[in-house]
């Protein structure tokens, strides 16, 4: 059986963490969240962008999404991962990729309150960002609508649609 890795893909605010963090004990999968990962080896995200800045984030984005083993594992994204073409081409070319996809409104209102670097910028920052990451989410094969569905749905559809649901605890 194909056990390539299930990719959680999306903007900020859309529910890849909370998906994540739902399917990760119900199954026998590595697990990867891409920014927890990231914070771990080189420090919170906030401090590299302020200290390095975002290009050097999306290198490190690159260099530890290129460690993750090509199969057996659930990996939720970064937000901004998908403008790199080396994770694009990985996504868009899987059969287990989702699309965590929302309008702005809402997304804007789940982030607006939080300390992500990008945000900071302002809602205007935010809108430009989302318009232009749009087009390369959409490439992606499996688009769960997050605005009418909860994080424990999303979680089921993602794991009854792929192997993950025959690696249930």
């Amino acid at each position: 059986m194909n056990r390539n890795n299930v990719f959680l893909v999306g903007f900020m605010g859309s529910g890849k963490t909370a998906v994540y963090k739902e399917i990760s004990p119900l199954v026998n999968a590595e697990n990867f969240d891409l920014d927890e990962e990231i914070s771990k080896q080189y420090g919170s995200i906030e401090t590299i962008f302020e200290k390095e800045g975002e290009s050097h984030f999306r290198l490190l984005e690159q260099k530890e999404f290129s460690s993750i083993p090509d199969e057996n594992c659930l990996v939720a994204l970064g937000g901004g991962s998908i403008e790199s073409d080396i994770i694009f081409d990985k996504i868009t070319s899987s059969s287990n990729a989702f699309y965590l996809m929302d309008n702005i409104e809402n997304l804007w209102e789940r982030i607006k309150d939080s300390d992500r670097p990008l945000v900071r910028r302002g809602k205007d920052e935010v809108v430009k960002l989302f318009n232009k990451r749009e087009s390369l989410y959409e490439k992606v094969l499996n688009k769960i609508d997050m605005s009418k569905t909860t994080i424990n749905e999303a979680s089921e559809i993602v794991i009854e649609s792929t192997w993950l649901k025959d690696a249930r605890i």
